[in-house]
This record gives structure tokens, sequence and C-alpha cells, in this order.
């Protein structure tokens, strides 16, 4: 989900991992190839999911990384 106005654009994305190890590497491959396909929003949030089902029925995510972007660095959070 992406929501934007004339100065931002911050974006969410809901993933589902099925292999948790390495996870570190996994977030850095999601980020990296989301901002390639779509661009650099002013925030991406990374909510990691252990099933589809987890989603639907509304489940909080068992980690969540938001990654913070200016023009001069990154800021990266993990909940």
């Amino acid at each position: 989900m992406s929501y934007s106005n004339q100065d931002t654009r911050d974006t969410t994305l809901k993933v589902v991992v099925y292999k948790y190890w390495e996870i570190n590497d996994t977030i850095k491959k999601i980020e990296e190839e989301h901002n390639k396909i779509n661009g650099t929003p002013t925030t991406l949030e990374i909510n990691l999911y252990y099933s589809k089902l987890l989603i639907r029925y509304g489940k909080k995510p068992f980690k969540t990384v938001m990654f913070e972007y200016n023009q001069k660095k990154r800021k990266t959070t993990l909940y």
C-alpha cells in the first residue's frame, strides 16, 4: 500500500516469508527490489508474516522494519 502527497510517498509492504534463516539478507533484498522497481519512497515499512492466513485474520507481523529515506542518509528502525 502506498500513500503520497506533494512532498512525501509512504509505502507499506506485507510479505509472507517461508524461509526465516538469514532474514536480514531477505529484508535487504526486498528493499532493493522494491526501490529498483518503484523508486525510493520517503518511508518504506516492511511487515513480515509467517503465513497468508495471519494477514487475512489481522494478526500482527512477526517482524516490522521501517526505512526512512532523505537525500543524505537512510535510517532503519526494527520493531
